[in-house]
């Protein structure tokens, strides 16, 4: 990213004068940076006057904003076994705000488990790969719309039996 257009906002240059401006700032990845340049001023002869003025430059920012994408997974419920409760496959979480660059995978491990009574996210684990195999996971803002897993406590009832007797004056 660059920007090539500039002004000059304060004070004038003398009759045939010129200012050369070569924008020299660029910025390649997500992030803020200056978008920086040189000059020189001549006079209608070509001759460097630049000593002449006395030059405040002022750097304009050049902005690349990561893709924002949502990243959602499916929940799941069981009564406990003993066993963690997961919820993994291609079908249980999506993209669901956003899209990927053109070019661009994504690679995902789903980490989500819950194996006592409770509950926790379905999260995942995830790279962003160019086509030349490049990680740019950091291109992209991602929100987590993690599914819950909960394992449920196992349902016991106990009851007491009862028992009569008529009173003897003992307890």
């Amino acid at each position: 990213l660059t920007s090539s257009d500039y002004e000059i906002t304060f004070g004038k240059l003398l009759p045939g004068h010129i200012v050369k401006v070569e924008i020299t700032g660029e910025q390649k990845t997500v992030g803020i940076g200056e978008n920086t340049f040189i000059y020189q001023v001549t006079d209608s002869y070509g001759n460097d006057v630049t000593e002449l003025y006395n030059v405040a430059t002022i750097f304009g920012t050049l902005n690349i904003k990561p893709i924002e994408i949502t990243l959602r997974t499916q929940g799941g419920e069981k009564i406990y076994d003993g066993t963690p409760l997961t919820v993994t496959g291609d079908d249980t979480w999506s993209i669901s705000v956003g899209q990927l660059y053109t070019g661009h995978t994504i690679y995902v491990e789903q980490t989500g488990a819950q194996t006592s009574a409770g509950t926790s996210p379905n999260t995942l684990k995830y790279v962003m790969l160019d086509e030349n195999g490049a990680d740019v996971t950091s291109c992209y803002l991602v929100t987590e719309d993690f599914g819950d897993l909960t394992v449920n406590p196992i349902k016991l009832t106990i009851k007491t039996e009862g028992d009569t007797r008529p009173y003897n004056g003992e307890e």
